[in-house]
């Protein structure tokens, strides 16, 4: 009797298998859409304003990225779910390698992309009504949101095709500078022909004779090219991501903590 009852337990277990695996299967994330822990995306996060101007409608909503596996939810108060119509269903978000912020209903479905428009603002349509999103500033570190969030995403969306971001064309010696071009004495080697600590990345060391405090706390041990913009690594594993500019010249990005410059030489 008992030996028939584990039976059909173990039968039942094994025909719910599928089930279970469908609804525990996560959406793939689309082929144009940046990590969600990149730096872009984590620019981005943050409290947001979305508003219907032609209704006078506005809420105050939280872009989120969350957890050791990061996840991108949206924070949104039952009110504003309530009236803002289809985005009130809005469950998650991501941020496109155009710079756009697309959200997300339950199934990954997308209900709205919003695109950069006007500086700091974002603009987006839902059937018959325009939205648009504009971020909120803070406390420090991010006292002024506006002018990175832009940067970050018109960094996206804007053609970088004259800006040298191959490995072979950064490769080099850099000087390091401060705030206000104040330099820091120190040189950074950019190598490829050495292998850094992660995977397809080169070697990068500072030159003897530096003296900052912050460079040599940080000690850079590895460099690598990611979808135009340079991560340096430090020999504990976490890194810094610079911005490639026109001419060469590398922009720590976001520029949480002490800016930094590093010059060509």
């Amino acid at each position: 009797m008992r030996t028939g009852f584990i039976l059909a337990v173990l039968a039942a277990l094994v025909a719910s298998l599928p089930v279970m695996a469908q609804t525990q299967r996560q959406p793939q994330p689309a082929a144009d859409v940046l990590p969600v822990d990149s730096d872009a995306a984590r620019t981005v996060a943050g409290q947001w304003d979305m508003a219907v101007p032609a209704n006078n409608l506005k809420c105050r909503i939280q872009l989120n990225i969350t957890g050791q596996k990061p996840v991108a939810s949206v924070g949104m108060p039952a009110p504003c779910r309530k009236s803002m119509g289809p985005l009130g269903q809005a469950l998650s978000w991501s941020l496109t390698t155009k710079g756009a912020v697309r959200m997300l209903g339950g199934k990954g479905e997308t209900i709205a992309e919003f695109s950069r428009a006007d500086t700091g603002v974002l603009n987006g349509t839902v059937g018959a009504n325009q939205f648009t999103m504009e971020p909120v500033s803070g406390r420090y570190p991010s006292p002024d949101r506006t002018a990175s969030v832009d940067a970050a995403v018109a960094r996206l969306n804007t053609p970088q095709a004259d800006t040298p971001t191959t490995p072979s064309a950064l490769a080099g010696r850099y000087q390091l500078l401060r705030a206000n071009n104040a330099e820091t004495g120190c040189v950074l080697l950019l190598d490829r022909a050495q292998p850094g600590p992660v995977s397809q990345s080169g070697r990068a060391s500072l030159e003897r004779g530096c003296a900052d405090k912050g460079l040599l706390t940080f000690d850079p041990a590895g460099w690598i090219v990611e979808r135009d913009r340079m991560f340096l690594y430090a020999r504990k594993g976490h890194r810094f991501g610079f911005n490639i500019e026109r001419s060469g010249q590398l922009v720590k990005d976001p520029p949480q903590g002490s800016p930094l410059v590093a010059r060509k030489l």
